[in-house]
């Protein structure tokens, strides 16, 4: 069980903190997509159990609305939306 229980700031502008709560130990590949659906951030990362905070750094990229997943093997455990200043 995993769910991403905060994303801010939102709106950003360089630094966004991803809050995700599991209940066990897991590893996890978090890809941020575009509107158009292209990847333009994949991460491999083990979680775990509780809350996790995760950082990225995002300056580079353009404004717009953006897709968070965190998958565990293929299956989507968990997503969000956040807009990019």
């Amino acid at each position: 069980n995993m769910t991403i229980s905060n994303v801010y700031p939102n709106p950003v502008d360089k630094h966004l903190n991803i809050d995700v709560n599991v209940a066990s130990d897991i590893p996890v590949r978090m890809e941020i997509m575009d509107v158009a659906g292209r990847q333009v951030i994949s991460r491999e990362m083990a979680l775990n159990s509780g809350i996790n905070n995760l950082n990225f750094d995002i300056s580079g990229l353009a404004s717009g609305l953006y897709h968070i997943k965190l998958l565990n093997d293929s299956e989507v455990m968990g997503t969000a939306m956040f807009v990019k200043n």
